[in-house]
């Protein structure tokens, strides 16, 4: 048996990209037309390419979050309530729905523990220049070493669960 990281895995998470760089470009050129009067341009060259880089970064945190809960199928017959109510958390917490600096200070530090803040307020944040250019490449390190926790957890969720997988039929 191969490991989650297979063909398949990144099939999946090119896939994923294409599709969402494809259509995420067509709806930012459609606003960036009719509304280009309204919209924060980034801040400067280097916070955008860094803007750039993060959402890479997250986009492989999101895989790793989710792939992580598909895993647990070796041992929860489906996996789609628990995946509903991550992407909750995930957006809540992430900083999708209401910015984390709205939430009590107390929560907004927690909340920054946590790797949801690296999928959406924090590359946001870089966008538009909030973080300075010397601590975006700490968050990024941070972003990092989610993306190596969530990588070799998953893969004992594999090993584990591979060593108990049984299948049978023709």
């Amino acid at each position: 048996m191969t490991s989650p990281a297979s063909y398949f895995s990144f099939r999946v998470l090119a896939t994923a990209l294409a599709f969402l760089m494809a259509s995420c470009l067509v709806g930012y050129l459609f606003v960036s037309f009719f509304f280009r009067d309204y919209l924060l341009g980034f801040a400067s060259l280097a916070h955008f390419l860094l803007f750039l880089f993060s959402i890479i970064l997250a986009a492989l945190l999101q895989f790793f979050l989710f792939e992580g809960l598909s895993l647990l199928s070796f041992w929860v017959e489906n996996t789609y309530g628990i995946r509903f109510t991550m992407r909750v958390i995930m957006e809540v917490v992430g900083g999708a729905i209401i910015p984390l600096s709205f939430f009590p200070q107390i929560l907004e530090k927690i909340f920054m523990l946590l790797p949801f803040p690296f999928l959406i307020y924090i590359p946001m944040k870089i966008y538009l220049g909030k973080i300075p250019l010397e601590q975006v490449g700490l968050e990024l390190f941070k972003e990092g070493g989610w993306i190596v926790v969530l990588a070799m957890l998953n893969l004992i969720l594999w090993k584990r669960g591979i060593r108990q997988y049984v299948a049978m039929g023709d």
